[in-house]
């Protein structure tokens, strides 16, 4: 950190400068996540942003400088990192093993939902047509009516034969 003064017009000017000694470029993330302790304790945390070879986030948790947590992101990345830095509830972190430019890519992608059709044909799109497709209450309603009316018709039906 060098920090810079200088007189201008009676005035005194001070800034920070801070070098910044990281190995890869971070791109923004947001993605929740969970941390496991060594003891496999959860610890959720939100990812602010992303490298190869480490990333940002924030947590509720007390986590000290140098310690060795696991990561999860989508259930497909999984790696060992450390905490190299504290801010408040900011962290920085370092991956054991960095990433590689895909796993990077699949980590900023795995909060995304694609919708699949996994049947063959027409017949799929139908079933996928016909799942997503919801009883309004009324509907629900008279189904409701038509199944007791159903088991009230057992019921008398089964007192009047069995005399």
């Amino acid at each position: 950190m060098t920090i810079l003064d200088r007189e201008t017009s009676g005035l005194r000017l001070a800034a920070q400068v801070y070098l910044d000694n990281r190995t890869a470029p971070r791109m923004p993330a947001e993605r929740q996540v969970t941390l496991r302790t060594e003891r496999e304790e959860p610890i959720d945390a939100m990812i602010e942003d992303l490298s190869l070879s480490g990333f940002g986030m924030s947590t509720l948790a007390d986590l000290p400088i140098g310690s060795v947590v696991g990561l999860s992101i989508g259930g497909a990345l999984r790696r060992r990192v450390k905490i190299v830095r504290r801010v408040g509830l900011a962290y920085g972190c370092e991956f054991l093993t960095p990433l590689s430019d895909l796993e990077v890519n699949s980590a900023l992608r795995a909060g995304d939902v694609v919708e699949a059709n996994f049947l063959p044909g027409p017949q799929g799109e139908n079933a996928t047509r016909s799942s997503n497709r919801k009883l309004s209450y009324l509907a629900k309603l008279y189904i409701l009516i038509g199944l007791l009316a159903a088991l009230w018709a057992i019921v008398i039906y089964t007192a009047v034969h069995l005399r």
